[in-house]
């Protein structure tokens, strides 16, 4: 299944909520999730663009393997994702370890899915802050963009783990879990909505390719 996603850092709840207001979106699903990401010791499948991905969620466990693909969207998120329920979330752990994977990441959030009809919009709380994704075609993305007022907000292409890692090495944390506890207890911030960070090292002011 190809994916195709724009993602958005709200930096908090106001905000989120008045981006839910605005697009007058009713809400479908909320579920807390713990997600684990595999690789092996030599981190081969990050180099690679691919990622191993264990996820519970209420009550419900699922296994996700994604990799790069040739199709480009700019400044969006294209990934071949192949997911599935498995039914122990530790079993597949074990069974991955045995496989020569480990665990090298841990991220919990708060999950809020809704449907509108042209796409299906996530607005997840992480430690520390909310993000918008935003999933769908290039065109119906471009117009939730328009119509939400992202227009001169960077598009983060970045996933979670991603985000993870840059922040950690911004902060000077050394640490393998995205949880309260690290934001409550160490110098783990993420940065205001309109740093610079979130468009990367190398990348201007026109990261964002649904601006007008």
């Amino acid at each position: 299944m190809l994916e195709i996603e724009a993602k958005f850092f709200l930096g908090t709840e106001a905000a989120a909520r008045a981006l839910i207001t605005r697009w007058d979106l009713t809400w479908q699903e909320g579920t807390f999730e713990v997600n684990r990401i595999f690789d092996y010791p030599d981190h081969r499948l990050r180099a690679s663009g691919a990622l191993v991905r264990v996820r519970e969620r209420g009550g419900e466990n699922w296994l996700t393997y994604k990799e790069k693909t040739d199709h480009e969207v700019k400044h969006a998120k294209v990934r071949l994702e192949y997911d599935t329920p498995v039914q122990d979330a530790a079993v597949v752990r074990h069974i991955l370890d045995r496989l020569g994977l480990q665990e090298v990441m841990r991220y919990e959030r708060y999950r809020a899915r809704y449907k509108p009809g042209d796409a299906t919009i996530e607005m997840d709380a992480l430690p520390g802050g909310w993000f918008c994704e935003i999933e769908s075609d290039p065109e119906a993305i471009g117009g939730r963009v328009a119509s939400g007022g992202l227009q001169n907000r960077p598009a983060i292409t970045w996933s979670y783990p991603e985000i993870f890692a840059r922040v950690t090495s911004r902060c000077g944390v050394e640490a393998r879990a995205w949880t309260e506890e690290l934001v409550s207890s160490q110098p783990f911030r993420l940065p205001d909505p309109d740093d610079a960070f979130w468009r990367g090292d190398d990348r201007d002011e026109a990261q964002n390719p649904f601006r007008d």
